[in-house]
């Protein structure tokens, strides 16, 4: 049972990533939301856990959509495990905070993304395209990344209190069920 929340949000920021059409915003770009479910992850899941479930967003990111195995891959499973080596730090922190954490998570994804394109493609987005485009990227991101990260945290903590009742044997009305 512990599992099938991750995997069902994974799944549905997956479905959402292919088919949000409305939200291509700046010359066709969508907003990133494999970060957002690496940064979930490494938070909810610490780093153990985090890496892994990173490595495997940013897998099926490369898989889905670029030529190149490996830049997401490697990208998604180290932002989860930054955010798992502070998640007692970052959990609690407020959404201002949230967007600092996007802006870092989003710039080092463009990043590592450009190097690693740079020395294995024979081609590559020239630096006068990579950066207005990564602008653009960090803004979308921001845009839909802090409201869906807050709401899936918020999610992410009800579930877990659902759980626990359930687990504890409490109704949802407070009495506890009746035994013979």
């Amino acid at each position: 049972m512990d599992i099938l929340w991750p995997l069902l949000l994974i799944v549905g920021l997956f479905f959402l990533q292919t088919n949000l059409y409305a939200a291509r915003l700046f010359g066709g770009i969508s907003p990133d939301l494999a970060i957002v479910a690496a940064i979930y992850v490494g938070l909810v899941w610490g780093k153990g856990k985090g890496i892994i479930l990173g490595f495997s967003i940013g897998l099926i990111q490369d898989i889905l959509s670029t030529e190149l195995l490996g830049p997401q891959a490697f990208s998604k499973s180290i932002i989860a495990l930054v955010m798992g080596n502070l998640q007692r730090h970052i959990l609690h922190l407020p959404v201002s905070a949230q967007g600092l954490i996007l802006t870092l998570a989003t710039l080092f994804d463009g990043l590592c993304f450009l190097f690693i394109s740079k020395t294995l493609l024979p081609y590559s987005l020239p630096l006068d395209i990579f950066f207005p485009t990564f602008f653009y990227q960090w803004t979308v991101n921001l845009l839909f990344g802090i409201p869906l990260l807050a709401g899936i945290l918020r999610i992410d903590q009800r579930w877990k209190q659902r759980e626990d009742k359930v687990s504890r044997g409490v109704h949802s009305h407070g009495a506890l069920p009746y035994h013979k």
